[in-house]
C-alpha cells in the first residue's frame, strides 16, 4: 500500500510542483553558478545530472559550455528535455548507464537524495564511484536534516523519504570509497530568491549567520550550517589513505 501511494505521488509530482517547462534557466543561473563553483568544474567538463526535473540545470549547463547528460524517472520531464535537444535517459541511473565507459567530472543531484532510502543512496554511491573521474566531484543539495529550519522543506513533501545531514552522508559515502569534501549552506543568491531587495538579503543572511554561530558554538562548539538547504561536495578518497 505504501509503495503504491509513493508511485502515485511520484507520478503526480510534476502537477503538484507546478512544473510545466515554462520556467527559464536564466532565473536560476546565479544559483547554478554558485553551486557548480563549489564542485570545481570548468567549461567543457563532462557533467551528469540525476533527477533533472524540468531541466533548468541542463539548459544552463549546455548554455555555459558543459557537456551535460541527464537521467530522469519521470517521463514527462524526460520528454520536455528531449524536445529541447538534451542528451537524456529515462529510468534508473544504474540501469540506463550500465555498460557505458564514460566517466564524469561532475555529478549533480539537486533535491533528489531525500527521495531515496539509505540503501538506495548507498547503492547509487557505489555506482558513482565507478563513473566519477579521479578528481571529479559529486554535488548534492537536500533539505538540511541537521537544522530546525530545514524541517519545513523536509516534511512539506510527501515523496521525501529520508532525513539527511552532512554526517550521515559522510558515513554512507565512505562505504563506497568516497568522502565528503565540503559541507555548505545552500547557495545564497543576491539577485534572485524570496527577498528581491539586496539590502533585505544582506540583513537576512547576516541574521542567519549570527543565529548559526550562536547555536553552533553554544551547543556543539563549532560552526554548523543551519540554512534550510544543505549542499555537500563528495569526491574519491585519496589512494594514500
Amino acid at each position: 500500500m505504501v509503495k503504491e501511494l509513493q508511485k502515485q505521488l511520484i507520478k503526480n509530482y510534476q502537477k503538484r510542483k507546478l512544473w510545466f517547462g515554462k520556467n527559464k534557466f536564466q532565473d536560476q543561473s546565479e544559483f547554478f553558478t554558485i553551486e557548480t563553483d563549489r564542485a570545481s568544474i570548468k567549461k567543457g567538463d563532462r557533467l551528469l545530472e540525476i533527477g533533472f526535473g524540468e531541466g533548468l540545470f541542463l539548459d544552463w549547463a549546455k548554455y555555459a559550455g558543459f557537456d551535460i547528460t541527464g537521467v530522469e524517472i519521470n517521463r514527462n520531464f524526460y520528454v520536455l528535455a528531449k524536445e529541447r535537444g538534451h542528451k537524456v535517459y529515462l529510468g534508473n541511473a544504474k540501469e540506463v548507464l550500465h555498460g557505458s565507459d564514460k566517466k564524469y567530472n561532475g555529478i549533480f543531484l539537486f533535491d533528489v537524495l531525500e527521495h531515496l532510502t539509505m540503501e538506495e543512496i548507498s547503492s547509487l554511491f557505489d555506482f558513482f564511484q565507478t563513473i566519477l573521474e579521479k578528481k571529479g566531484k559529486i554535488l548534492a543539495r537536500f533539505p538540511n536534516g541537521g537544522s530546525p529550519f530545514g524541517r519545513f522543506l523536509q516534511h512539506s513533501d510527501a515523496t521525501h523519504v529520508t532525513v539527511l545531514t552532512g554526517s550521515n552522508i559522510q558515513d554512507i559515502a565512505q562505504l563506497s570509497g568516497l568522502e565528503v569534501k565540503g559541507i555548505y549552506n545552500g547557495a545564497r543568491t543576491k539577485r534572485t530568491g524570496v527577498h528581491k531587495s539586496r539590502l533585505l538579503k544582506w540583513i537576512a543572511y547576516g541574521l542567519r549567520d549570527i543565529i548559526q554561530l550562536a547555536i553552533g558554538y553554544l551547543y556543539y562548539g563549532e560552526n554548523i550550517p543551519l540554512d534550510p538547504n544543505l549542499t555537500i561536495v563528495i569526491g574519491h578518497i585519496p589512494e594514500e589513505q
